[in-house]
């Protein structure tokens, strides 16, 4: 039996974006301009919160915690369009059709929008539920063991079962019905390569991440330049981030593409 060759697609996923990178910032300008928008206004929000709390003001604390909650929603709408729309790129370039797909706001993308929302909130009571979970832990080896146990055990296990519901989104894109049941069957003969999949594919984006972010506290350190650094830097990290976002979308549409067609 022929296993995934999850490498092989993952190297595609990213090959695909590096070949295709004037199609993905026509696409992606508009949800990276919601997106900075957002991160700008989070920023601001949360100087405000922090304010509102050190002078004992809870409910206006509150209050601007669930107005950034609403603005994470904004954001995640913005970006679903693109992630439809490559989606379809994908399609048509492993199909060797020209690619004609544009941004669109309609019935797909809500669906998309919903699904996502649904499956980040169910896998999201797992990893909350799993993490109370490793609290006793604490009592017997410290921070040290639960940082451990998060690393090599909840976050493999919620990856793991992003990887069997990722089907999903590529069918909505492609406007199949489909839910999340049926993702977990078609995933079910090539559950472990998916996982390896999604490992090979997020691994080098954790690492960018960490480059970065080490990048920033550098900058912190660097008076009036290193500001001015520091915003080019997170703008930057912005733009790496649609791309991340392209090159996984890319690897889990031709992973579908093999296992289903």
């Amino acid at each position: 039996m022929e296993k995934l060759p999850y490498l092989e697609i993952a190297k595609s996923g990213y090959r695909l974006v590096y070949y295709n990178w004037q199609s993905m910032v026509r696409l992606g300008l508009i949800p990276f301009a919601v997106i900075l928008g957002v991160a700008l206004l989070n920023a601001i929000l949360a100087t405000l919160v922090a304010s509102s709390a050190a002078t004992g003001n809870a409910g206006a604390a509150a209050g601007l915690g669930f107005l950034s909650l609403l603005l994470n929603l904004v954001s995640i709408a913005a970006i679903v369009p693109f992630l439809v729309a490559w989606t379809r790129f994908t399609f048509d370039v492993a199909e060797s059709r020209m690619p004609d797909v544009r941004l669109a706001v309609g019935k797909t993308e809500f669906v998309y929008f919903a699904w996502l929302i649904a499956l980040g909130i169910a896998i999201g009571i797992v990893y909350a539920v799993a993490s109370v979970i490793l609290v006793p832990l604490a009592a017997v080896g410290g921070v040290v063991l639960i940082g451990l146990v998060m690393l090599l055990v909840i976050l493999p296990g919620v990856l793991y079962l992003s990887m069997r519901f990722a089907f999903v989104f590529p069918e909505v894109a492609l406007e199949r019905k489909t839910d999340p049941f049926q993702s977990w069957r078609q995933t079910g003969k090539d559950h472990i390569e998916l996982w390896l999949l999604g490992l090979a594919v997020i691994v080098p984006m954790v690492v960018v991440g960490i480059v970065i972010g080490l990048i920033s506290i550098a900058l912190a350190f660097i008076p009036v330049v290193g500001v001015i650094l520091s915003i080019a830097l997170h703008v930057l990290a912005m733009a790496v981030y649609i791309g991340f976002l392209a090159a996984f979308t890319s690897a889990v549409s031709l992973a579908y593409k093999r296992v289903v067609g």
